[in-house]
């Protein structure tokens, strides 16, 4: 059994998110591609901010507890980055996990994972590739430390791709702000009338 090193990326939530799943991607090399996934255990804890910063803390999650629910084939392989190559023993899988209790509000957040899988190479997580640009995020890697993850040729700073699946509301605006915000109203329109009246 195999198990990546911690991976964490940024992600910011705009309202009151209330996440169902997060669906993560990686890939094991693997001899012969027969379609069946070989990943067997998905493990992630969620942030308040950057795990490099020591004022950040979990707030959700552990990398104890498996949260995979299924996996299955992507419709994609990991090939070099010139395309020279059409092997298909990098499949990639979709590792689809469910976050039961996770609602965030409004702020910036870093889902961090790892995975286990059944092979003898890997697991391991592909970048975020977008075609001409060499960076593409920000993702952080554990081995010994917190450190950015890079492109081995370029040196660029690579994003990790993730999906998050869920629903969201509007975040309510304190009855305070309600009053002092109707207040100002009616100033403005006490205002405007004695001006009204002045011409």
């Amino acid at each position: 059994m195999m198990k990546t090193t911690e991976l964490p990326n940024a992600f910011v939530v705009d309202s009151e998110w209330t996440i169902e799943s997060i669906k993560l991607f990686g890939y094991q090399t693997i001899t012969t591609f027969t379609g069946v996934s070989t990943f067997t255990g998905a493990y992630l804890q969620i942030w308040d901010g950057s795990p490099d910063d020591p004022d950040s803390n979990v707030i959700w999650g552990d990398l104890v507890t498996n949260r995979m629910t299924s996996t299955s084939f992507a419709n994609i392989f990991r090939v070099p980055e010139d395309r020279s190559s059409t092997a298909n023993n990098r499949a990639i899988m979709d590792i689809v996990c469910e976050t039961p209790g996770l609602v965030l509000n409004p702020g910036t957040y870093c889902i961090d994972f790892s995975l286990d899988g059944s092979a003898t190479s890997g697991p391991w997580h592909p970048p975020i590739t977008i075609s001409g640009q060499n960076t593409t995020g920000n993702a952080l890697q554990y081995t010994d430390s917190w450190g950015p993850v890079l492109d081995s040729a370029t040196n660029a700073p690579q994003g990790s791709p993730f999906e998050i699946y869920g629903s969201s509301e509007p975040v309510p605006v304190p009855v305070s702000d309600y009053a002092l915000y109707i207040v100002f109203i009616l100033i403005v329109s006490f205002a405007l009338i004695g001006y009204r009246r002045i011409i």
